[in-house]
């Protein structure tokens, strides 16, 4: 079931971006992922125990959490015109180091509060995260003009 809810959650991230353009898929995905989440916090919490509701709350929180995988690829690859390789390595590296940081705190979590804190942690996290979605960036400079005759040369 799970690898189901994966393959259709990255056809959907692909097929949001594809048809919207990257940045409204990634406040779709994103905006998605946070409600998900806490819903499942607010489920968790309330002590509902385990049973074929968990398993939806998952399945839902699951499907936006892998659609932002294409998401943020597209996001990448919009803005990088000049060196889209070196870009998309370096949102993979940003994934796997996010990754190790969120174990590391989920590790701390699970210790000190519970596992029923980390959905409520990472709700929090996915906020901020659409927050920041939210902010337009300013329109990048005009860099059209050779940059290499203003380089003085290099001291021999």
């Amino acid at each position: 079931m799970a690898l189901l809810v994966g393959v259709v959650a990255v056809f959907f991230g692909g097929a949001l971006s594809d048809k919207l353009s990257p940045r409204p898929a990634r406040l779709i995905v994103l905006g998605g992922h946070c409600l998900a989440l806490g819903a499942l916090a607010a489920y968790l919490a309330s002590g509902a125990g385990f049973g074929l509701t968990l398993f939806l709350f998952v399945a839902v929180w699951s499907v936006f959490a892998w659609a932002l995988s294409p998401v943020i690829q597209a996001s990448i690859m919009s803005v990088a015109d000049d060196q889209p390789m070196l870009a998309m390595s370096l949102g993979i590296s940003g994934l796997y180091g996010g990754s190790a940081l969120g174990a590391a705190l989920g590790g701390y979590l699970v210790d000190n509060y519970g596992p029923a804190a980390i959905p409520l942690v990472g709700t929090v996290w996915l906020a901020i995260g659409v927050a920041c979605a939210l902010v337009r960036p300013a329109p990048a400079a005009d860099t059209t003009e050779d940059t290499e005759a203003s380089v003085p040369p290099h001291p021999s």
